[in-house]
């Protein structure tokens, strides 16, 4: 009976155009984010041009991790200047407070807490943060990717963006398909008919689960071969070591619990308000939590993983990434809970056929 209706459902799905927008959309947003991560050269700097330093600077737009040596150098210029106007300090007084800072061979914390104690100058941090990564030239670019993923695989880093954006599309993906296949039932006619037969809960809901989540699934899972293939393509021409298992791994724990969970709450929502109205900004509410950022004094907006969301974003420079503490957590969070809503949902649907 669940795949007789799931069926149905799936039909209705193919015939409604409103599903290949989603689609569509879906796939935009999983192209537009990951492209530039096939271009790594890209936006590299001429040799002709001058070293540009900022602080959220991405290989993709053609920057690198600054070397600790040129931060400090560059640090200690933009002291040694304020030491002479803001302190008043005389160019001899200011190269030896430079030169001890140099000879002792202080951390930035300390260089900061210093200034702060004898100087009362506040924002030493921020400095260093604005000199963080530089604009590299083809060869800077090549020397620093080379020595990077010589320990990893370029795909591993690419799975990491694309399971991130992969997640933001195909939530919203999730969410329309549910809309779609739920809006139909739950008019009130049809959802007196539908309780008025001798159909169980665990059918309806399973029939259900099976052709919104199924269906989400059979759009990324071609959509996920393909990208892969390119990302081999791409990682193999820039002579770095490639897996064709990074991805899928990566799109396995962390995208699919996502969107069964999406799916389990469309159902539960809208059985427990018997309309798809509320289930709708209620998921948009939870999505706009799990991607939202935090302001960090020292390191300004960033992304962090958020208790319980519905998905990972991953901030951190493309060749540095790995799984964030606590979104392992939350791929558990999402299994437990989607059992959860599903066991309650049959009950939900079973009290109101009896009531």
């Amino acid at each position: 009976m669940s795949w007789k209706l799931a069926r149905k459902d799936m039909d209705l799905l193919i015939r409604n155009p409103i599903t290949y927008l989603g689609i569509i959309l879906m796939i935009w947003i999983v192209f537009y984010t990951v492209s530039p991560f096939w271009n790594l050269y890209g936006n590299v700097r001429d040799e002709k041009s001058s070293v540009v330093y900022d602080s959220d600077g991405e290989i993709e737009d053609g920057y690198i991790p600054t070397p600790t040596e040129v931060v400090y150098q560059n640090v200690m210029q933009e002291l040694r200047e304020a030491l002479i106007s803001d302190c008043s300090l005389s160019e001899e007084a200011a190269d030896k407070e430079i030169k001890k800072i140099q000879e002792n061979e202080w951390s930035m914390d300390q260089i900061a807490q210093y200034f702060k104690d004898k100087y009362s100058l506040n924002g030493v941090k921020s400095i260093f943060v604005l000199y963080e990564h530089m604009w590299a030239t083809k060869g800077e670019m090549d020397e620093y990717l080379g020595n990077v993923f010589h320990d990893r695989t370029y795909t591993e880093s690419f799975a990491y963006k694309y399971s991130e954006y992969l997640g933001i599309g195909s939530i919203l993906f999730t969410v329309v398909i549910f809309a779609l296949i739920l809006e139909r039932d739950l008019k009130k006619d049809m959802y007196a008919l539908i309780h008025a037969k001798s159909l169980c809960g665990r059918n309806y809901i399973i029939g259900k689960m099976i052709a919104g989540v199924g269906f989400v699934y059979a759009v990324i899972i071609p959509l996920t071969f393909i990208i892969n293939m390119i990302a081999m393509r791409v990682g193999k021409s820039y002579g770095f070591r490639v897996d064709f298992w990074d991805i899928w791994k990566r799109v396995i724990i962390l995208d699919f619990p996502s969107i069964l969970l999406t799916g389990c709450l469309m159902m539960f929502i809208a059985l427990l308000f018997r309309s798809i109205m509320p289930a709708i900004p209620a998921l948009l509410l939870y999505f706009l939590y799990s991607n939202m950022g935090t302001y960090d004094s020292s390191s300004g907006y960033i992304y962090k993983v958020k208790p319980f969301a519905l998905f990972v974003r991953f901030p951190m420079l493309f060749s540095e990434l790995t799984m964030p503490r606590g979104a392992l957590w939350n791929v558990c969070f999402a299994c437990v809970l989607s059992a959860v809503l599903l066991a309650a949902s049959v009950v939900l649907w079973e009290r109101r056929r009896g009531g």
